[in-house]
């Protein structure tokens, strides 16, 4: 007596059954019902498991067996056993599996320190304001991937924005800490005090050669361009020209919302070294389907404090 080993179709486990070996083919046989108690979990008397040989010789009869080239006999491709108790696992390994999703990371924003606060004063810095991405969609997924496998150099890796800090810019410009302090977002009767997170599909590459940018399609643009509205506590120039049709440039302040930065050049690095990398890195995806991400939260930091430094407007 031997064991058999299969996937159960209620669970993601191998289990093992003792059953006796069929002397033709070498495969288990269990009856209908045993099998069914197993994989209800129920206890199984095994005890109750008859001879092999007998089984078989009942149903030897009806094996389709073919020969190798050599003479020698091949196992059964089938069985058509009149016995309708008689199960062979040969058979049961032909049965469907249920399919499993393909499992890849999901990346999720980095976390805030709990000791950041933003002084309540009027110092002047340059902040950003940006909406914060969860990364599960495994085309996404499989783009970085590609990304990686397509130049393996540690300087050109070095300028891959790292894992929970890729975002979306949707304001960039000067503020007083009291005013990023106080800004806050405005919610619709409709909303009911929660922001949703959006999902937004990327359209390929920016045609930028300083870095790897991937480009957010229009319609996830006006989105964020519309949730940029919605925050409350912006000065008056700001606020002016958020209300306008266009959010092109400012001297002082920026509304970009159209792209997600992958790589970026650094400082100390070879630029013109990292110009060529970043090309052929945008070549060899120049026809990936990226995908989607997803928004969960808008964020403000100080431009080049830690990612971890910021505080939350909306989401998380």
């Amino acid at each position: 007596m031997g064991y058999d080993e299969w996937n159960c179709p209620q669970c993601t486990f191998l289990h093992k059954f003792p059953g006796q070996r069929c002397h033709m083919c070498g495969s288990s046989r269990v009856t209908k019902e045993q099998m069914r108690n197993f994989v209800l979990g129920k206890k199984i008397d095994k005890s109750s498991i008859g001879s092999c040989t007998d089984k078989t010789t009942a149903s030897s009869s009806n094996a389709k067996i073919e020969s190798n080239e050599d003479g020698s006999k091949k196992r059964p491709i089938d069985v058509d056993s009149d016995d309708e108790n008689v199960v062979c696992s040969s058979k049961v390994a032909k049965a469907k599996s249920p399919t499993q999703p393909q499992r890849h990371n999901i990346i999720e924003p980095i976390q805030r320190n709990p000791n950041f606060f933003i002084a309540n004063d009027n110092e002047s810095k340059r902040f950003i304001i940006y909406m914060a991405v969860r990364e599960h969609d495994p085309s996404f997924s499989a783009g970085l991937a590609k990304c990686r496998a397509a130049y393996q150099d540690d300087e050109v890796n070095s300028c891959l924005q790292f894992d929970g800090t890729r975002h979306i810019t949707m304001f960039d410009g000067y503020l007083t800490n009291e005013q990023a302090r106080n800004l806050s977002y405005k919610y619709n009767r409709f909303e009911n005090s929660i922001f949703h997170p959006i999902k937004l599909k990327i359209d390929g590459w920016m045609p930028w050669d300083a870095g790897c940018y991937l480009k957010i399609k229009p319609n996830g643009e006006k989105m964020l361009e519309a949730i940029l509205k919605k925050i409350d506590g912006f000065p008056d120039p700001i606020r002016q020209s958020l209300q306008k049709n266009g959010l092109a440039k400012n001297g002082v302040f920026k509304f970009p919302c159209n792209h997600l930065s992958l790589y970026r050049s650094r400082p100390n690095v070879d630029r013109s070294k990292m110009k060529k990398s970043f090309g052929e890195i945008r070549k060899a995806l120049a026809n990936h389907d990226w995908g989607y991400v997803e928004g969960v939260g808008i964020r403000i930091k100080v431009m080049g404090e830690p990612y971890s430094d910021y505080k939350v407007i909306a989401g998380i």
